[in-house]
């Protein structure tokens, strides 16, 4: 499913605008991701960052609680080619000049795969702007890959981590306790990778993060 924002909201960024892919079913603070509840934590991302600009929410089917995981990685397979459609929309028919992305936690699946079927020499790609990757439940190794393949998307990628995330450590169970890319293992560290910028968010205080455990630390949206 997906759900524009219309411009003319924004008073001081109008040519703007800022895309959110949201996690599955484990990442909202143990809220089920209807669509209902989506959209509430997506208006209280949009109040925490003072956003002002248009800001767009791509919202994909995913289960009820921890339950639902495995139903959440074959439904975010089936999303992509939503996904991009939807970005295409964004950057053709809302009129920004620069439109910006954030995907949190098994959204990143999504994005990740769509940005690298983006074609380079559309001047409408060429549009986007920051591309931040919020606690990627993402294979590390696929993420080493999928990072050489964005490569010229966007004028910057900066991923998000933390060692305290609870929906990574539910994700890494899972995985057979393979680290995932949003993880900051012990003895490992946070993953780098050449072109993407890597900020450890592991000593940040949940209280002042707006994503569950790990959230974008980008402060007031205006500075995107």
């Amino acid at each position: 499913m997906a759900r524009r924002a219309t411009r003319g909201l924004s008073k001081n960024f109008e040519n703007e605008a800022l895309v959110f892919v949201h996690g599955n079913s484990t990442s909202f603070d143990g809220y089920d991701n209807t669509f209902d509840n989506v959209f509430f934590r997506t208006a209280r991302i949009v109040y925490d960052l003072n956003c002002d600009r248009a800001f767009c929410l791509y919202s994909w089917p995913t289960g009820t609680g921890f339950s639902g995981y495995p139903y959440d990685r074959e439904s975010a397979q089936q999303a992509e080619p939503y996904l991009k459609q939807f970005l295409e929309m964004v950057l053709k028919e809302t009129g920004a000049k620069s439109v910006s992305i954030i995907a949190h936690s098994m959204g990143n699946q999504l994005l990740l795969q769509v940005l690298r079927i983006l074609d380079r020499g559309n001047p409408e790609v060429a549009r986007i702007n920051q591309i931040m990757l919020v606690a990627p439940d993402v294979d590390r190794d696929g993420f080493e890959f999928l990072a050489t393949q964005i490569r010229g998307v966007g004028r910057g990628i900066t991923m998000y981590a933390s060692s305290n995330d609870i929906a990574l450590g539910i994700s890494r169970r899972f995985a057979g306790g393979v680290p995932r890319a949003g993880d900051v293992p012990a003895g490992l560290g946070p993953l780098v990778v050449s072109g993407v910028d890597t900020i450890d968010v592991s000593a940040l205080s949940t209280e002042y993060l707006f994503l569950n455990q790990v959230h974008s630390g980008s402060g007031d949206c205006s500075r995107t």
